[in-house]
Order: structure tokens, then C-alpha cells, then sequence
């Protein structure tokens, strides 16, 4: 089996903790996320916080005991941590690479570590996921993505298709859904199920969501009315 395994954790909903009930209660919680971590993990076992809310594990063990320790992680993680404001539930999700399988160094490990920890997350929080070669690429087209994305803003690329909502009873058009389309010269059409990701783990959500409301509210003020547009 593999001499070595690398764990990536990260706390989901961390943010909006230190957010809201501040940095004294994140600090505090962190503290119980490192000790929690430390009862998951073996003696020769060694943990790392490696900054912000990700914590690393490096795991001597054969790889059925990496895959229980994945998954004791993450259900240690559905347990609330309690403090003086009550009970607090934040999940983990946990990226898994493998020595000397998925990277022959440090810095090749822990990159493919964070490619499943990626992987963990697209799955939903709170699961675990181990690093598979095919993560390389999909990282290098959402990367490719995210830059056309933000092109695709600046040069018109993107429209809007509208579609109908008949009402059954009268047959007449109720109103129409405006759905976001992106022709890109370089990839044709890309797919909404593919871009709109991109543009949630990025932040570009919030300036395509502008940019989809002030276009369909325009077009729409040409319409009959009493024509409604569902964004």
C-alpha cells in the first residue's frame, strides 16, 4: 500500500461563523476543530493548520485506514461544537492524495490533495473525496473558464433566451423565464450547468446576476403588459 497519505480538511460554514458572531467565537472554535482533528488521528500521525480554516493530516497507513480516517473526519464534523453561545454545526470536507501515487513531492502532493478537496466540495459538503488524475483537467478547464467567463462579460458574449410560461387554462403567454446563454468564440456553446459553477466559486455570480436583471427588466419593459420575466 501507500507509505503516506496527505488529508486536506476544510470547516464549511466557518465564514459565516467568524462573520456573525465574530473572531473571539472563530478563534475559540478553531481551538475545538484542532482538538477534535487530534482525537481522529493516530499517535504517529501529524496535523497542521495550515492557515485560515484548512488543516492538513500526514497519515502513515495503509489505505483502507486512510479511507476510515476520511470518513471518521467527516462524521466527526456532523457533532455541534458547544460554546457560550449555544451549539454551533460546521461540516468538513475532506480532500485525500495518496504518496508516492499522486505526487512524488511535497508540492505535488499537496496540489493534488487540494484538487480533491475541490472534488469533496462539487460533491456537497461534508464527504470526503481522494485525489483521481482527471481532476488535473477539469481544474485546468474551469481555470480556462474563469478567465473567459470574465472576457465573456466585457465583449457581449453572453445572452439571454427567453421562454414562454403558457397558462394552461387560457393557452395565452403568462410571462417568460429569462435563462443566461454563453456562445464563446473559442468553445461554441457553453453549457449553464458548466459556467454557472465557475461563476459561483469565483464571485462573478454577483455581476452576472446584475447584468442578467438590468437585461431582462429592459427587454421586458417592451413587452404587453402585464407580462411578468422570472429571472
Amino acid at each position: 500500500g501507500p507509505s503516506a497519505a496527505i488529508l486536506f480538511v476544510d470547516l464549511d460554514q466557518f465564514k459565516s461563523v467568524n462573520d456573525t458572531l465574530g473572531h473571539h467565537v472563530g478563534d475559540a472554535l478553531l481551538k475545538s476543530v484542532g482538538e477534535r482533528i487530534a482525537g481522529c488521528v493516530s499517535g504517529n500521525d501529524v496535523v497542521a493548520r495550515l492557515g485560515g480554516d484548512e488543516f492538513a493530516i500526514l497519515h502513515h497507513r495503509p489505505l483502507a485506514s486512510t479511507r476510515l480516517l476520511a470518513k471518521q473526519l467527516v462524521d466527526a464534523f456532523k457533532l455541534p461544537f458547544s460554546n457560550e453561545h449555544g451549539d454551533i454545526v460546521i461540516g468538513a470536507s475532506v480532500g485525500v492524495a495518496l504518496a508516492p501515487e499522486h505526487g512524488q513531492n511535497t508540492d505535488a502532493l499537496l496540489k493534488s490533495a487540494d484538487l480533491a478537496l475541490y472534488g469533496a466540495k462539487a460533491n456537497g459538503a461534508g464527504t470526503y473525496c481522494f485525489f483521481e488524475p482527471e481532476m488535473e483537467e477539469l481544474a485546468h478547464r474551469r481555470r480556462d473558464l474563469e478567465v473567459g467567463l470574465r472576457m465573456a462579460m466585457e465583449n457581449g458574449e453572453l445572452a439571454i433566451d427567453y421562454q414562454p410560461v403558457i397558462d394552461l387554462e387560457s393557452g395565452a403567454i403568462a410571462g417568460c423565464e429569462a435563462l443566461m446563454r454563453w456562445n464563446s468564440p473559442e468553445w461554441g456553446d457553453v453549457s449553464p450547468s458548466e459556467f454557472i459553477p465557475v461563476a459561483e466559486a469565483t464571485g462573478l455570480i454577483a455581476s452576472l446576476g446584475e447584468w442578467i436583471l438590468n437585461e431582462a427588466a429592459t427587454t421586458a419593459r417592451q413587452w404587453p403588459d402585464g407580462t411578468t420575466v422570472a429571472v
